[in-house]
């Protein structure tokens, strides 16, 4: 696509996906906008607020004494991060962020149907996940395109709280943080910008 492309400009909601580490990436050639990424990628479902990619690099400055400004710079460290607020309050989405354990108890006479998470309270270990979301693009033939961007490995955790409230809808604050993979890969960004011909 060329610069001044009105099919550059994206207004879109984002659908978010997590796997486990090392899951192929689903194909832009063939698994299309909208529809499932397939293999063991699961959806997390609807959300409250917008899904956002965050990348920050910290630098160190080299410096010599005879002169004022630096002569060159190097990242001392990257931060790659998605976040959102999840709407779906069920046990799958609680158990993840929470990094806890599941019991589903499935509606019989007398019980009720119920999740039940339990937090861990004697293990410093943190689970890793791969995580991607999804936007859309359309094409100038109106062609929905799809535009991903993935975390290969990353902790995925409850970043806020969860508040009930009248006039106001019970959300679960979500943070992945990015991770370098065993390949030495932070994030991956398929950004598709024409069908196929």
């Amino acid at each position: 696509m060329a610069i001044n492309d009105k099919g550059n400009i994206i207004a879109s909601a984002a659908t978010i996906w997590y796997a486990p580490v090392g899951e192929p990436l689903p194909n832009s050639s063939t698994i299309v906008a909208g529809a499932a990424w397939g293999g063991n990628w699961k959806s997390l479902g609807y959300t409250i607020e917008p899904v956002t990619f965050e990348h920050n690099v910290e630098t160190y400055d080299i410096m010599v004494e005879q002169l004022t400004p630096a002569v060159r710079t190097q990242r001392t460290k990257i931060d790659a991060s998605i976040k959102t607020v999840l709407a779906e309050f069920i046990g799958d989405n609680l158990k993840l962020v929470t990094d806890g354990t599941l019991t589903v108890q499935v509606p019989t006479v007398p019980l009720v149907g119920s999740d039940t998470i339990v937090g861990k309270a004697d293990t410093t270990d943190v689970s890793l996940w791969a995580i991607g979301f999804e936007g859309i693009r359309i094409h100038s033939t109106n062609a929905k395109l799809p535009v991903r961007l993935f975390l290969h490995s990353s902790s995925i955790i409850l970043d806020g709280p969860i508040s009930f409230g009248k006039g106001a809808t019970v959300g679960i604050p979500m943070t992945a943080k990015g991770f370098a993979d065993n390949t030495n890969q932070l994030f991956t960004i398929h950004n598709v910008t024409a069908p196929h011909t």
